[in-house]
């Protein structure tokens, strides 16, 4: 079915700018969306007495603009910088308290008293800097694309309302990754040396793990499923998705939420394996309904359910 896209000012014998009297096809197939993304994209350099029209859908509900790459990097680089420092400034809290408390300024101060006291930054302090990193993340976020493309919070977040069968699908995904995660546990095993066991679980005198740490659970259900979706598919997948197309971005995307994850899982590249495809079905959600919230419901049904998995599993053996 065609519609034909035309300039208001056409009704007044004003001639339309940009070639806006051109027809779109609203077929569903990738060619004709860029088409529309592109058709966005244009709108936004018009005056809003030439905002364009398309039978009932407006044009506006696309993005308005990409981000050009100096933009996009440059907020990115800020987005990295704020966390490092968030996780410095926590830190050096802790690190002048357990220098305060201890003995260390009596007998002198080297390298391994500092190490020794980072060794034993609670979990609750971690978690706490991750959410205040996050925060600042998404805020920055929305104050460059409101700023200098005048997209909306929840056009930056990707936050847009769906039918209720993209929760099923989204549980379906979970059910998927469950799945997967079974066939990669012989392979993945016990890595010892990955950094999320130092601070996951709650050991017993004996160092034997009784439970997981209430801190984890509250970042793994809550915040990371949240942050994450918000992050890699509200924002950077749209933005990558106006400079390289949608599966550059798509690309783009996923192997860098894989590799975040990397370093948690000490390179395990069975435990990857199942991370990547997770991702890549969290940001299949983000393209086909337009909206993070399918990806973020399975990713909180799959972190929860491996919570809940590993806590019994605990608790059992």
């Amino acid at each position: 079915m065609l519609f034909r896209v035309k300039s208001k000012n056409t009704d007044i014998g004003v001639p339309p700018r940009n070639n806006l009297d051109v027809a779109y096809s609203l077929d569903n197939d990738s060619d004709n969306e860029e088409s529309l993304y592109e058709a966005g994209r244009e709108k936004s350099s018009l005056p809003p007495s030439e905002s364009a029209v398309l039978g009932e859908l407006d044009i506006s509900d696309k993005p308005l603009a990409a981000p050009s790459w100096k933009v996009l990097l440059t907020t990115i680089v800020v987005v990295w910088a704020i966390g490092f420092f968030v996780q410095a400034i926590g830190g050096l809290l802790w690190i002048s308290y357990g220098l305060l408390t201890g003995d260390y300024l009596a007998d002198g101060l080297d390298r391994e008293d500092i190490t020794s006291v980072l060794s034993t930054l609670p979990v609750g302090l971690m978690v706490v800097m991750m959410f205040i990193d996050w925060c600042a993340a998404m805020v920055i976020c929305v104050f460059v694309m409101k700023r200098k493309y005048r997209w909306s919070i929840a056009k930056t977040l990707g936050i847009k309302p769906v039918p209720l069968h993209a929760f099923r699908d989204g549980l379906i995904a979970s059910f998927i990754g469950f799945a997967l995660m079974a066939l990669a546990a012989p392979f993945v095993g016990e890595v010892e040396d990955a950094p999320i066991n130092e601070v996951m679980f709650v050991n017993d005198e004996n160092g034997d793990p009784v439970g997981i740490a209430f801190p984890m659970i509250i970042a793994a259900v809550f915040i990371a499923p949240i942050a994450e979706e918000m992050y890699y598919r509200g924002f950077l997948f749209p933005a990558f998705r106006g400079l390289i197309g949608t599966r550059g971005a798509f690309i783009v995307v996923v192997l860098w939420f894989t590799a975040v994850h990397g370093y948690q899982n000490a390179g395990n590249i069975f435990a990857l394996s199942v991370i990547m495809s997770m991702g890549a079905m969290w940001t299949w959600f983000r393209y086909k309904y337009d909206s993070i919230l399918p990806g973020m419901f399975s990713h909180f049904a799959y972190n929860g359910t491996l919570m809940l998995i590993s806590t019994l599993a605990i608790r059992g053996g």
